[in-house]
């Protein structure tokens, strides 16, 4: 979790053949109400959600080292088989 309160998640998803898809999720938690009750009589109750406020694509089977420190994301050399082996350099993203 970064000084500001962003959750960064890595991820994967396959759809069931041989791609198994990374990305980097970046998260927050917000504080929501919603109208509950009956026709009769309506409330309100607070609920918590967890929103996505970017996303940042690994590729298909990313092989290289996530990490993050001191505000930044690293996402490291490695390679992705997308079309063949392709090789991934060193990326470093500022995170606020």
């Amino acid at each position: 979790m970064t000084d500001s309160g962003t959750h960064l998640i890595q991820t994967a998803a396959s759809g069931g053949g041989s791609g198994v898809f990374g990305a980097v999720l970046f998260m927050r938690f917000h504080i929501d109400e919603v109208l509950t009750g009956t026709l009769n009589q309506s409330e309100t109750r607070r609920r918590v959600l967890l929103r996505c406020i970017g996303r940042r694509p690994l590729g298909d089977r990313y092989d290289g080292l996530v990490s993050y420190a001191n505000g930044v994301l690293i996402i490291g050399e490695g390679t992705r088989m997308d079309i063949g082996a392709q090789p991934v350099p060193e990326v470093r993203i500022r995170v606020d």
